[in-house]
C-alpha cells in the first residue's frame, strides 16, 4: 500500500526540507564572523536592522514585505533577534553539521515531531507540485507558495522554522523500537491511510515510481498524527532520518521482514524472552541437542480445489539454544525463482508438540499480534513423547484469530523419518491434530513429528481450502 512505496515514504521528508529554503535564506549572506552591529548594538538598532534585512529577504523570494502575508512574517520575525537559539543561527557560522536547517541531522522529540507533522499536514497541499517527486522549485514557484499561503499557513511555516532552530536535538539517544513494534505501527499506518483515501474518495497512488502530491503528502501527515499512542510516537520517529539511518525506516520495516524473515525469527521467537515462570520450566541452554542448526524445507501445497496450481512454499527451523526448542518460519514463494512472495508469513516457536508463541506477520490487515500460551505449564506436554493411540489436549496461543482454545492431538505409529525425506534420521511420529474453537471443531491437520529434530510437520490440512502438502527437498546444516 501507501508506505510500500519508497516515493510516498520519501514525499513527507522532501517536504520539510522544502520548506525550509525560507529559513535557510535568513543566514545565507551572513559574514564568517559576527557583525560589528550585534557586538555593540545601540538600543533598537539591531532589531532595526534585522528586521530591514527580512524586509530584504522577502523581497529577494518574491514576497511584498508589506503585503498580509509579508506583515505577518515580518511581525514573527522581529523579536527571534532576541532568542538566543535565533541569534545563533544569524550570528554563527554554520559550518558541516552545524546547520540547524539540515534535515538529515534533525533528531526531534516526540512532542516536536508531532508539531512538524500537523504544519506539513497545513502547508503541503500548497506546495509545488515538484516538491514531491524529487525535483526542485523554482524561484516563481517558491515565490507563489509563499504569497497563497493562508494565515493558517503563515503560522505553520513559522512553527516548522521554530522546531527546527530551537528543538534541533531533543530526541532521547534511547529511543528505539523493536522490529515487532514497528511492523505493528506499519500495520496500523497502512489500514488507517487507506480510510482515509477511502474517506476522501482519493486515488491511491499506484505503484513504485507513480507521481504523488502535495494533497497525497498532507494526508499521510495527517494520518500520522491520528494514530492512537504508542503506534503515533512510533510513526513519526519512523519518518525522520534517525530511523533511516538505523535501516527502520517507514516503509522498509514488514517488506524487511517479508524479504529476510529469518533475523526477526531468531529476534522475537528467542526462549529467552519468554516470561520468567515459563522458561524456567524449559531444559537449559545445552541440555536437549537437536540433529541440526538450521533446517529448511522446500515443498508446495495444493489445494483440492485447484489441483493443477501447486503453490511453493519454504519452512526454515531454527535450534538456537539446544534446548529442545525450535524456531519456524513459514513463507510462501514466488512461482518458479525460489524467492519469499509479498504474502504474509508465520513464525513460531515450539517445544514437542506445543507451540509456546506464533504470529503471521503482513501488511495491514494480514498482521496479526503476537499469540503466546499463557499457561507456563503447558511446557511440561512438550517434554514428552505420548504414546501410540494416546490422545493429548493442550493450550492454544492467545489471542486467536480463530478463537481456537486448544489443540487436540491423536498419537499415531511410529516409522523411520527416512520414509518421510530420505535424508531425515530417527523417527517420525504421525500425528492427527484438531484445533478445538469456540464454537466447536474447527480445523484439522495431519503432521509428522521429527524426534530427532524436534519439529512437526504439516502434510495436509481439513478446512477451507483442504491442502495437501509435498515435500521436495530438505536441507540441514549440523550442529
Amino acid at each position: 500500500m501507501l508506505f510500500r512505496k519508497p516515493v510516498a515514504a520519501l514525499a513527507l521528508l522532501t517536504s520539510l526540507t522544502a520548506t525550509t529554503a525560507f529559513g535557510v535564506g535568513m543566514d545565507a549572506d551572513e559574514p564568517t564572523q559576527p557583525a560589528p552591529a550585534l557586538q555593540q548594538p545601540a538600543p533598537g538598532a539591531v532589531k532595526s536592522a534585522f528586521v530591514a534585512r527580512v524586509r530584504l529577504l522577502l523581497t529577494r523570494v518574491g514576497v511584498d514585505p508589506d503585503s498580509a502575508n509579508g506583515k505577518a512574517i515580518l511581525a514573527w520575525a522581529g523579536p527571534l533577534i532576541n532568542d538566543p537559539d535565533w541569534l545563533a543561527v544569524f550570528t554563527q557560522p554554520h559550518g558541516v553539521g552545524k546547520n540547524p536547517f539540515d534535515f538529515n541531522k534533525l533528531a526531534l522529540a516526540p512532542a516536536a515531531r508531532l508539531q512538524v507533522l500537523k504544519d506539513i499536514a497545513i502547508l503541503a497541499p500548497s506546495m509545488p507540485a515538484n516538491s514531491f517527486n524529487g525535483g526542485q522549485p523554482s524561484a516563481a514557484q517558491y515565490s507563489a507558495f509563499l504569497n497563497a499561503l493562508s494565515p493558517e499557513g503563515v503560522s505553520a511555516l513559522e512553527n516548522l522554522l521554530d522546531v527546527m532552530v530551537k528543538q534541533h536535538d531533543t530526541m532521547d539517544p534511547a529511543e528505539h523500537y523493536s522490529t515487532a513494534e514497528l511492523i505493528e505501527m506499519e500495520s496500523g499506518f497502512e489500514q488507517a491511510a487507506d480510510a482515509a483515501w477511502t474517506k476522501r474518495k482519493l486515488a491511491v497512488p499506484a505503484g513504485k515510481g507513480s507521481a504523488i502530491n502535495g494533497q497525497d503528502v498532507g494526508l499521510l501527515a495527517d494520518v500520522i498524527v491520528g494514530l492512537p499512542e504508542p503506534l503515533r510516537t512510533r510513526a513519526s520517529w519512523s519518518f525522520f532520518p534517525v530511523a533511516k539511518a538505523s535501516g527502520q525506516a517507514m516503509g522498509s520495516i514488514t517488506a524487511g521482514v517479508l524479504a529476510d524473515p529469518y533475523p526477526y525469527l531468531a529476534e522475537t521467537f528467542d526462549d529467552h524472552s519468554l516470561p520468567a515462570a515459563m522458561r524456567a520450566r524449559l531444559p537449559a541452554d545445552g541440555a536437549r541437542p537437536l540433529a541440526f542448526k538450521r533446517l529448511v524445507i522446500e515443498g508446495t501445497w495444493v489445494e483440492a480445489k485447484h489441483p493443477d496450481s501447486p503453490h511453493p512454499y519454504r519452512a526454515v527451523y531454527l535450534n538456537l539454544h539446544d534446548n529442545g526448542v525450535v524456531d519456524e518460519a513459514f513463507q510462501p514463494l514466488v512461482n518458479g525463482d525460489g524467492k519469499p512472495g509479498t504474502g504474509p508469513a508465520d513464525f513460531s516457536m515450539s517445544y514437542g508438540l506445543v507451540t509456546l508463541r506464533s504470529q503471521r506477520v503482513g501488511y495491514g490487515k494480514d498482521l496479526k499480534p503476537i499469540a503466546q500460551v499463557l499457561d507456563s505449564s503447558t511446557v511440561e506436554i512438550g517434554s514428552r513423547v505420548p504414546a501410540e493411540g494416546e490422545q493429548v489436549e493442550f493450550p492454544a496461543e492467545q489471542p486467536s484469530a480463530d478463537e481456537v482454545k486448544s489443540v487436540r492431538c491423536l498419537v499415531g505409529k511410529k516409522r523411520p523419518a527416512a520414509a518421510v525425506f530420505p535424508i531425515l534420521r530417527g523417527d517420525a511420529v504421525d500425528l492427527s491434530c484438531t484445533q478445538v474453537a469456540e464454537h466447536g471443531a474447527d480445523s484439522q491437520e495431519k503432521a509428522v513429528w521429527l524426534l530427532d529434530y524436534g519439529i512437526t510437520v504439516v502434510t495436509s490440512s481439513s478446512d477451507e481450502y483442504d491442502s495437501r502438502f509435498d515435500i521436495k527437498s530438505v536441507s540441514i546444516s549440523p550442529r
